[in-house]
C-alpha cells in the first residue's frame, strides 16, 4: 500500500494547522497557569485573614506586647535604681566631705588649749602672770589674739592674770597699762615691757 503523496498546498495547510494547535495548547496552558495562580493568591489571602483573626494570633501578639512592654519596663526601673544608687553614693560622699571639712575646720579653729601646750607654758612663765608676775586669777592668754588668727602653738600661748588678761584684751604689737596712782595709761610695746608708769613713776609690775 502506498501513500498518497501530498502536494504542495495540502503541506502548507498541515503545517498551519499544526502552528495554530500548539498557539491554542499554550494560550490553554497559559491561562490554566494564571488562573490557578489567582486561585491560590486568594486562597492565601482568605487564610492569612481568617488567620489574623483568630484567637490564637491576638494572643501571641498580646503576649508579644506584654513582654516588649515588660521588658522596657523593667529596663527603666533598672536604669531608675541605678541613677539612685548614684544620687545617694553622690550624697553620702557629700555629707562625709562636709563632715571632714567641718571637723577640720573646727580642729584647725578650736579655742581649746591642749593639755601638753598648756604645760609647757606652765613651766616657761612658771605660773605666773608674764606681765606682773602675780600668781592670783592666772589665766592662759593667746599673744596673737585667737579672733585675729592666733593658733594654739607653744609661742602664741601665755600666762597672764585676769586683771593683765583684760586690759590686753586682742590687741596686737601694743597694750594699754593703767596706772592707779595718776589715772592715766602706759604704752606698752611687745618689743619692751614697762615696770614704772612713765608720768608718776609708780610701780606697774606690783601683784594684784
Amino acid at each position: 500500500m502506498t501513500r498518497k503523496k501530498l502536494t504542495k498546498e495540502e503541506e502548507e495547510a498541515c503545517c498551519i494547522v499544526i502552528i495554530i494547535a500548539v498557539i491554542i495548547y499554550a494560550f490553554w496552558w497559559i491561562t490554566v497557569i494564571t488562573y490557578g495562580l489567582i486561585w491560590v493568591a486568594v486562597a492565601v489571602v482568605i487564610i492569612l485573614y481568617f488567620y489574623f483573626k483568630s484567637d490564637s494570633y491576638k494572643n501571641r501578639k498580646r503576649i508579644a506586647v506584654s513582654k516588649k512592654s515588660d521588658f522596657n519596663y523593667r529596663k527603666e526601673k533598672i536604669r531608675r535604681l541605678e541613677q539612685d544608687r548614684l544620687n545617694r553614693i553622690k550624697q553620702d560622699n557629700f555629707r562625709v566631705m562636709q563632715k571632714t571639712q567641718q571637723k577640720l575646720r573646727t580642729f584647725r579653729r578650736s579655742r581649746y588649749i591642749p593639755k601638753h601646750i598648756r604645760d609647757i607654758v606652765w613651766e616657761k612663765d612658771k605660773g605666773k602672770c608674764a606681765d606682773c608676775g602675780s600668781d592670783i586669777d592666772i589665766e592662759f592668754d593667746h599673744i596673737i589674739p585667737f579672733s585675729k588668727g592666733g593658733s594654739n602653738t607653744v609661742n602664741n600661748i601665755q600666762i597672764l592674770c585676769k586683771k593683765c588678761n583684760r586690759t590686753k584684751y586682742n590687741n596686737i604689737g601694743f597694750k594699754e597699762i593703767f596706772c592707779p596712782e595718776c589715772k592715766k595709761t602706759n604704752v606698752e610695746t611687745s618689743g619692751e615691757k614697762i615696770s614704772v608708769c612713765s608720768y608718776c613713776g609708780a610701780n606697774l609690775r606690783g601683784k594684784n
